[in-house]
């Protein structure tokens, strides 16, 4: 009995060796990842994140290279050996798709329409690459199959193609970009932290959006460059405006006026999402417009307003007659 218990007992220490024990081949490939930069989260049963997986696809050639390299150091049949060169074929190609999907995913900028198709088309050829993977397997008898992630499914079953071509960019939405915005909501919670419920959660996205989305900002600062005058040192302080100006082609010039529409500007316009249809209102031209007189830019709807007011010449006091006949005058502006 005293026997048998302790063959057990060394049964069972030598059962869990063997289940911690890494294999040369394992080995190789480890080495070959963080030679390169790759590392393995020891945090998430050895997962590799984002950035890692993007540097896996950047360098995958070189790491298979050198895995392949050191694999046939050790293996002498000649069948292994044919079986290790159709591994290190399929996994290039593996590697080499992902990794033009990957920078794609990872970009902030916004995609053309070239390469919104040209993604499609990789994650089509991803998808043959891996089924040929699982098929034919490289190594026979590995049991390899499909992945059934989360991930895989956004991925395979287009939802991320239908994100990339209706918003033109996935960089952007990616968690780790959302996942720098904690402190900075952490931030406005606390400066709004008088109010509470919805009101608070209305004040801090609508004090985000406005504050800290850069092409909010960038488009708020290119208006502002390209309708303001440029400051005059003997100029006088404004008062109560109570007759309208008429401004010159040769004012216009000196003050740096533009009325050519920015790219931007030209892409709001063409964005059918900026400019919904408003029931009982289908008539209202929400597009964005510049004055030819004095290059401001204004909501179409309200140009002939604009132009009435300020070039017309017609407005001479405080009250004018005869407002809503000019402006049916003046609509073809």
């Amino acid at each position: 009995m005293e026997q048998l218990f302790i063959t057990r007992k060394m049964q069972d220490e030598m059962t869990t060796v063997l289940k911690k024990h890494e294999g040369h081949a394992s080995r190789v490939i480890g080495d070959a990842m963080n030679d390169h930069g790759v590392d393995e989260n020891v945090y998430h049963k050895k997962s590799i994140d984002g950035n890692h997986c993007l540097a896996f696809g950047d360098k995958g050639t070189e790491i298979v290279d050198q895995i392949t390299k050191e694999m046939r150091e050790v293996i002498k049949d000649e069948k292994n050996i044919e079986y290790l060169e159709k591994l290190d074929a399929s996994l290039k190609e593996i590697l080499g798709l992902w990794f033009k999907l990957m920078k794609v995913m990872k970009s902030v900028r916004r995609q053309s329409l070239a390469e919104i198709a040209q993604f499609k088309a990789d994650t089509i050829a991803l998808n043959k690459a891996i089924h040929k993977f699982v098929d034919d397997e490289p190594v026979p008898g590995t049991g390899n199959g499909l992945p059934e992630f989360l991930k895989s499914h956004l991925l395979f079953d287009y939802h991320i193609q239908d994100f990339l071509e209706l918003w033109e960019t996935l960089g952007g939405f990616d968690e780790q970009s959302m996942e720098s915005t904690h402190p900075e909501f952490n931030q406005l919670l606390r400066r709004y932290g008088n109010t509470r419920g919805q009101a608070l959660k209305i004040q801090v996205v609508h004090q985000f959006l406005f504050e800290r989305v850069s092409f909010v900002v960038e488009m708020i600062d290119e208006m502002l460059a390209a309708t303001s005058r440029t400051k005059r040192p003997d100029s006088k302080k404004r008062g109560p405006k109570k007759v309208a100006v008429v401004v010159s082609q040769e004012d216009i010039n000196q003050e740096g006026f533009s009325d050519k529409l920015s790219k931007m500007e030209i892409a709001m316009n063409s964005n059918a999402r900026l400019h919904p249809p408003f029931e009982g209102y289908s008539h209202v031209d929400t597009c964005i417009s510049a004055c030819e007189h004095c290059g401001k830019r204004l909501l179409n709807f309200y140009a002939p307003v604009h132009y009435h007011e300020y070039h017309s010449g017609s407005i001479s006091s405080d009250l004018c007659d005869g407002v809503a006949e000019k402006l049916k005058e003046e609509a073809a502006y």
